[in-house]
């Protein structure tokens, strides 16, 4: 915000960023959503972990933990129907990741996956 010119008056000023993402989710797809992350795949590349959503749905992954270490950045935070990601990491030879999402509702869920 741009500073106040009259510096007698006590004045607190404060700046907000918010992103909000909004998905509509079509009328046909409603009553097969249940445990629909469940159907994740993770498959190991030579550079680190690729995960396939085959599903029509796109899913909020807030963070991944393989072999314990958790992992908050990554290219899945919103993971598109149809489409595949790589997560490039080294030396995990973890046998699953669990993965924690935002269901419809906002709640954290966490769902473990094996890797294959």
């Amino acid at each position: 915000p741009p500073k106040l010119q009259d510096k007698s008056v006590n004045h607190l000023s404060l700046a907000v960023r918010t992103r909000i993402k909004v998905l509509i989710r079509p009328a046909a797809l409603n009553g097969q959503r249940k445990q629909a992350e469940d159907k994740i795949e993770i498959a190991r590349t030579p550079t680190g972990l690729r995960f396939t959503n085959p599903t029509p749905y796109y899913f909020a992954i807030s963070s991944i933990g393989i072999g314990g270490k958790e992992y908050t950045k990554t290219v899945l935070n919103t993971f598109a129907p149809v489409s595949s990601s790589e997560l490039k990491i080294s030396g995990s030879s973890a046998p699953d990741a669990t993965l924690s999402y935002i269901n419809d509702y906002g709640a954290v869920i966490k769902t473990t996956i094996k890797i294959k």
